[in-house]
């Protein structure tokens, strides 16, 4: 699914830092012994590499081509470069806040806040409204292709539409009524789907019944946001709830394990995504929190210098601080709205830009990150 980021929602489904600065000395290369991998190279694109403009709101990285959803419209990065697509182009005046790729058809899902569905196919942009579909609402948190249809979390329900009928269903309608609980992450994964819920549960699909049931492991009442992330191997699901981080057992027992995250890692998740079964990354309004390993609960920290040109990382290990140190490169903006990884790099979106975290070295290396990859985007902005 898309690790779509809507940074103008109170929380985000995946179903930043505020200006960290350290007022302790920073710790030499030989400060501690580490072998926990870190990203020390961030470059940085903008309008003038070709988005359409600097605020991010989703990235996703199908077969080579990385396609960004921005305020101002959508671009896609391959071989060739840049191309981008706006408002003149057929798109609708809003955000591109989810994107979802159709492996059958090739076709591009793209939710927007404020402009409905959009489908992108052969060149063409159509376009799915609360006016002229069965679309319940058109601000859209997230997207998930699952069982041959698209479900959407919008903002008056959970619709699902499927595209060879033509047909649409709605679930958990948002009414008058009722308690609120906005569905805003989705995850579609094998025969399972799962959703994440502004001031509720976590939800998975009950296939005989067709429906999405609380699974009853994370109750956010009062407040609080869930969203939902997969590891790529595909074996463990991964959340959040009220700022936790929580990964289901071995087995698909329930309710798994808690990560507490560092205390001094404050701030709202905005986005999670996982890359492995042990690592899991959250993108929050207080930076870019890693747990690096789940089993010694490692976590690294991004953080912006002192003189915001420079970075900060900080090593935390089993709650305690073990290093902190400066890099050359930073993040655009301390916010995070979303990230997805490119192989062993990763891309991650702010509202001051587009970031692309390349050459991780270990901890304790002294060896100094290397030239731009081959084959990957170059900025042209300083």
């Amino acid at each position: 699914m898309p690790r779509s980021c809507q940074w103008l929602v109170p929380a985000v489904v995946a179903l930043a830092l505020l200006g960290v600065t350290f007022a302790v000395p920073v710790e030499s290369a030989a400060g501690t012994s580490d072998d926990t991998p870190v990203y020390r190279t961030w470059l940085t694109f903008t309008p003038h590499d070709g988005l359409p403009d600097a605020s991010i709101r989703v990235i996703r990285v199908v077969d080579g081509d990385v396609w960004v959803g921005t305020d101002a419209g959508l671009a896609r990065h391959n071989q060739v470069g840049w191309s981008s697509w706006t408002a003149a182009d057929g798109l609708p005046e809003a955000p591109v806040s989810a994107i979802e790729v159709d492996p059958r058809t090739g076709d591009l899902w793209l939710g927007t806040w404020g402009g409905g569905l959009v489908r992108f196919t052969g060149g063409r942009f159509d376009r799915f409204t609360q006016f002229n579909s069965g679309l319940a609402g058109d601000l859209i948190f997230d997207i998930a292709l699952h069982g041959g249809r698209v479900w959407v979390a919008g903002n008056g329900g959970v619709s699902v539409f499927d595209p060879f009928a033509g047909t649409w269903d709605l679930q958990l309608e948002a009414r008058a009524d009722t308690d609120p609980t906005a569905v805003t992450a989705l995850l579609g994964t094998g025969k399972n789907l799962f959703a994440g819920a502004w001031s509720g549960p976590l939800l998975q699909l009950d296939t005989r019944h067709d429906a999405l049931r609380p699974v009853g492991v994370v109750s956010a009442r009062g407040g609080g946001e869930t969203d939902v992330a997969m590891a790529s191997g595909g074996r463990l699901l991964w959340w959040t709830g009220r700022g936790r981080l929580y990964r289901r057992g071995p087995g698909g027992r329930w309710p798994g394990r808690q990560f507490e995250r560092p205390d001094i890692a404050a701030g709202f998740v905005n986005f999670l995504a996982a890359r492995s079964d042990s690592e899991a990354w959250l993108g929050t309004s207080n930076g870019l929190q890693v747990l690096a390993d789940a089993e010694t609960e490692t976590w690294v920290l991004y953080g912006i210098g002192a003189d915001r040109s420079r970075g900060m990382l900080t090593l935390v290990r089993a709650g305690r601080v073990v290093g902190r140190r400066e890099v050359a490169s930073a993040l655009p903006d301390p916010r995070v709205r979303c990230l997805a990884f490119d192989g062993d790099e990763v891309w991650v979106g702010t509202p001051k830009g587009l970031a692309f975290g390349m050459d991780s070295t270990p901890w304790n290396s002294s060896r100094a990150p290397g030239n731009k990859p081959a084959g990957k985007p170059a900025p042209v902005s300083a």
